[in-house]
């Protein structure tokens, strides 16, 4: 390598980004690792990063729907509070406008379960679920998007001034990772692209990728895939009710009525 001029991409240093709150009780995990869900906008998966310029750091917010690893929603700040997080899911909420029932899972982070990120989440009709503490599989392909992040952009090249990562950021996100970076999981296909074969192959309407409700009140306690519906169901031991997806997906959503209680 180093007669051809090549060098490796080195790791940097990592720095802290999950910050529990001490006292208060995270969110349920509504995922347990299953990270395929059926269609769109049924899971997302969001997680924080830093990124070192010769300025000082800028944090990274990220949601992206684990249907087509696609980046829906992100945002950057000079600081970590709960509004960096709050923006992420606003843009997301925006672009897709789910509907109510969708799962937003990340890690413990105090910015998840700050007050202010919780009622943007209930605002939105979004379900807050939370992996365990230290465990970097409870929310592995959030962490996966940003060493692929990292590899490609950030660890590459000498360190930028913020207005010029914010800049590289956004194509990186908006012009290379969704339309056009290919992913393995996906058949080598970019996010774009599959979530344009998944519309071929179903209906081939945008209403896909815009579900309406499935049910009035109530809220949704978790997604399933295929024969695990009934397992993990009868597991819980929690009155729900499976509600089919929108487009002959062999899964659905246990979705608890409004008028029952969890019995976990």
């Amino acid at each position: 390598m180093r007669i051809n001029g090549l060098s490796g991409s080195v790791p940097r240093r990592r720095g802290r980004t999950t910050i529990r709150v001490k006292g208060v009780r995270p969110a349920p995990d509504l995922v347990e690792r299953d990270f395929d869900p059926p269609e769109p906008n049924l899971l997302w998966s969001a997680d924080i990063t830093y990124l070192q310029t010769r300025e000082g750091w800028l944090y990274l917010a990220a949601v992206m729907d684990c249907f087509s690893r696609r980046i829906v929603g992100w945002s950057m700040a000079e600081h970590m509070r709960a509004e960096l997080v709050v923006a992420a899911l606003e843009m997301a909420v925006a672009r897709r406008r789910p509907a109510p029932g969708l799962i937003h899972h990340s890690d413990q982070g105090s910015q998840y379960v700050a007050l202010t990120f919780g009622h943007a989440a209930a605002d939105a009709g979004v379900a807050v679920s939370m992996g365990s503490v230290g465990d970097c599989y409870d929310n592995a392909v959030s962490e996966s998007f940003f060493a692929t992040h990292k590899k490609d952009l950030v660890n590459r090249r000498s360190r930028p001034t913020k207005a010029e990562l914010r800049g590289e950021v956004f194509s990186y996100v908006e012009e290379f990772c969704n339309p056009i970076r290919l992913h393995s999981r996906l058949g080598y296909l970019s996010p774009v692209v599959f979530e344009e074969r998944a519309l071929e192959a179903g209906e081939g309407e945008d209403e896909r990728l815009r579900r309406p409700p499935a049910m009035a009140g109530g809220r949704c306690v978790g997604y399933a895939r295929g024969s695990k519906v009934n397992r993990v169901h009868e597991t819980r031991g929690t009155p729900c009710e499976v509600v089919p997806t929108q487009h002959g997906s062999a899964g659905g959503m246990w979705w608890l009525p409004s008028n029952m209680s969890s019995g976990s």
